[in-house]
């Protein structure tokens, strides 16, 4: 991760436990929510995530880059992140 300046995370449905009330709740893996814990220290705002629908998600993570995608649909958000990427500085976009 130290050899990177920024970084794309994907959160899915990886686990599935209930809530006080005894609702379904879809939570990504404890993994990737640390990785992104590490990618805010590392990369500041330069992050962009997706979040599969339906996945909870702490609200710590409100301020980067979040994408929801439909499940086995990552591919459609392409667009999507092109314009995060725009917006971060990555790409630029000129008429020629």
């Amino acid at each position: 991760m130290r050899q990177c300046t920024s970084g794309i995370f994907i959160f899915t449905a990886d686990e599935e436990a209930t809530d006080s009330q005894g609702n379904k709740i879809l939570r990504p893996s404890d993994n990737v929510v640390f990785e992104l814990g590490a990618g805010t220290i590392l990369y500041e705002k330069k992050i962009v995530v997706f979040r599969e629908e339906g996945v909870s998600f702490g609200s710590d993570f409100t301020d980067y880059g979040r994408i929801t995608f439909d499940k086995d649909k990552l591919d459609a958000k392409s667009f999507d992140l092109m314009k995060e990427l725009i917006s971060l500085g990555f790409l630029q976009v000129s008429l020629t």
